[in-house]
């Protein structure tokens, strides 16, 4: 995943590990349970780091259209995951104030 790219699809890591990578800088480490791609594609912002596998990876896809048919609840736990990224200060001030 390319930052500045358009979010269509989110990713949820089954197994393997990534990091977030913005600016030369590793942002984040990433992990079997972590999401990808959730900020900009709840936001319809652009994603905000380039993601790059740092082992051999299994993960699960969703659209924008599967998202879309999830339950309330599920969509509540995947904005909680977004605020906290926010809160840990993974998102670019920029985007804070869009």
């Amino acid at each position: 995943m390319k930052h500045g790219d358009y979010s269509t699809d989110l990713i949820a890591i089954e197994e393997g590990s990534a990091d977030g990578i913005r600016d030369g800088n590793t942002i984040a480490s990433l992990k079997e349970g972590d999401l990808i791609g959730e900020m900009g594609l709840l936001e319809h912002e652009p994603r905000n780091a380039d993601v790059v596998a740092t082992s051999p990876m299994r993960v699960m896809k969703l659209t924008h259209w599967e998202i879309r048919r999830m339950s309330e609840e599920t969509l509540q736990r995947i904005q909680e995951v977004v605020a906290k990224r926010r809160q840990d200060g993974v998102v670019d001030p920029a985007h804070r104030s869009a």
